[in-house]
């Protein structure tokens, strides 16, 4: 199974060619999350996309609701986006989609039925694209919608070798760019118990470096460019080192989300604790220091989508050509395919 990340973020347009002013200075071979954003090109129109859009327009469009999970122009850019980076270019037939939507959208049935059916709407056909380049032909068949945090729930239980894993009550931490999310599983469905989320995300961190960065450089960086420098660790800037800065906010922020967990799952039965997610692949030493007991899903980030494809394969679409596991977060977009 393949898995992709692309940081939830786009802009009109193409990457600049800096001639002689890039040499030496982007990386060869295959694409990480510190190169050059994507560029996603359809229906005449190119977009960049994922880590460093920041570099090539000053006024980029990242996700800050949930209104671009229907039919809309960030969906599309982040979905081929990601597509593109976790399939092989070439024509992809008969895929169906498992979705993970927020368990916010998913209170109201209403706002869960317009979504879906603006989903399917756009993204049942086919589909023609290319990202940085090359081309994909992918024909949607089917998409369906599941609660996120069941997608965590399913990578944890079809790698945990426990034959009873499906009937267990799982308690899930994802710490994700803006918000910390608590959630416990029971019976298959996401339980009230233990339930509950919080402000407290990886968006603190990335203010308190702004913040710091400004204060000693006199340099104003974006959120983004600082939530990219906590996942580097380490940073100099105009000759000062901001690695100390970096690390201080990591350690306070994680210490937050720490409490936060701690406070919730006060006296909560579970048979099992994990933590899945972006920042829970950020925080993986603090979480494993602060709180003990908890298991940090292998590859965190993408726990979800993962989980939301093996599900997909083994439950609903066994004999799919193709099935994608979606999983549309504030900080970023992740995809597993298989």
């Amino acid at each position: 199974m393949q898995t992709a990340i692309v940081p939830s973020i786009i802009a009109p347009g193409r990457v600049r060619d800096m001639g002689a002013l890039d040499m030496g200075l982007r990386r060869r071979g295959r694409r990480s999350q510190q190169d050059a954003p994507l560029t996603v090109e359809f229906d005449g129109q190119a977009y960049l996309a994922g880590d460093g859009v920041w570099m090539h327009h000053s006024r980029p469009t990242e996700r800050l609701n949930f209104s671009s999970l229907g039919n809309g122009v960030f969906g599309r850019v982040m979905t081929y986006a990601a597509l593109g980076t976790a399939l092989q270019p070439g024509t992809h037939r008969g895929a169906r989609v498992l979705y993970g939507l927020p368990v916010q959208v998913l209170e109201s049935a209403a706002q869960a039925k317009r979504i879906m059916a603006e989903l399917r709407r756009w993204m049942v056909g086919i589909h023609r694209f290319s990202v940085d380049g090359q081309p994909f032909e992918v024909e949607i068949a089917e998409v369906r919608g599941m609660a996120q945090p069941l997608g965590a729930f399913f990578a944890w239980a079809y790698q945990s070798g426990d034959r009873h894993a499906l009937r267990r009550t799982i308690a899930i931490a994802d710490p994700g760019f803006n918000t910390l999310d608590l959630y416990t599983v029971s019976n298959l469905a996401v339980s009230p118990l233990g339930t509950t989320g919080d402000t407290i995300g990886v968006h603190q961190a990335a203010k308190e470096v702004v913040h710091e960065v400004r204060r000693l450089t006199g340099v104003t960086i974006s959120l983004r460019q600082a939530d990219s420098l906590l996942r580097r660790g380490e940073a100099v800037i105009q000759g000062h080192d901001i690695t100390p800065v970096i690390q201080a906010a990591l350690q306070s922020n994680a210490t937050a989300i720490a409490q936060a967990v701690n406070i919730a799952w006060d006296n909560l039965l579970a048979d099992v604790r994990i933590a899945a997610g972006g920042g829970a692949a950020l925080y993986q030493d603090y979480i494993s220091r602060s709180l003990p007991g908890i298991l940090v899903l292998p590859d965190p980030a993408t726990a979800n989508a993962r989980g939301l494809a093996q599900y997909a394969r083994r439950q609903l679409w066994e004999d799919a050509d193709l099935v994608i596991g979606l999983d549309p977060g504030f900080g970023a977009y992740k995809v597993a395919v298989g």
